[in-house]
């Protein structure tokens, strides 16, 4: 059985009257999602959810989990960052003699800086 979102307003309701039925409706569609993912990928994912509902359980009200879920976000970009640094470089041919080393590129905009 799919389980669909509801539009914004059912939301916005349900978040202020009833943040229980929100929160099961959040885990149902997260459980959905992982479901619908290849077999390969449930564990990854079922790890993931598991540290972003602990964050969310350790924030003190909704923007505070926002705010730290977007710095897991960060922290994850930047040692995607770190490993595509640590690919080593191609060598790209053209129809000329001239060969082009390319980097992979990742450019991460971070406010730590």
């Amino acid at each position: 059985m799919s389980i669909e979102l509801p539009s914004f307003d059912e939301l916005a309701r349900l978040a202020a009257d009833d943040p229980e039925a929100l929160e099961a409706l959040r885990q149902a569609l997260v459980a959905q999602h992982i479901a619908s993912r290849p077999e390969s990928k449930h564990q990854k994912l079922e790890r993931l959810q598991f540290r972003i509902d602990g964050v969310i359980r350790r924030s003190n009200n909704p923007v505070h989990a926002c705010v730290l879920l977007h710095q897991l976000m960060i922290d994850n970009t930047s040692s995607l960052l770190h490993e595509m640094k640590q690919l080593p470089r191609t060598v790209v041919s053209s129809s000329n003699t001239n060969s082009v080393v390319k980097q992979p590129r990742l450019i991460l905009i971070s406010g730590k800086e």
